[in-house]
């Protein structure tokens, strides 16, 4: 069995890294995503049925619409 093992080094190797990563990416969830608040668009061009500035645009994922953010107020 020992020596099965040692032949084995590269695959053991292997498995020991990946255990290795999967135990730091659970101590560590979500450090090196950037929060919702910094995904925001912007654009240039103009887009019809916006009345005033557009400012920018942002996605809500939970209705998975997307909102264009002006200064004209709503009415």
């Amino acid at each position: 069995m020992f020596r099965y093992l040692c032949n084995q080094k590269a695959a053991l190797l292997t498995a020991i890294l990946l255990m290795a990563a999967g135990v730091l990416t659970l101590c560590f969830p979500e450090s090196w995503y950037p929060q919702e608040t910094e995904w925001q668009l912007t654009a240039e061009k103009e887009i019809t049925g916006i009345h005033g500035g557009l400012s920018g645009l942002t996605w809500n994922p939970d209705s998975r619409t997307l909102f264009a953010v002006t200064d004209h107020p709503s009415s």
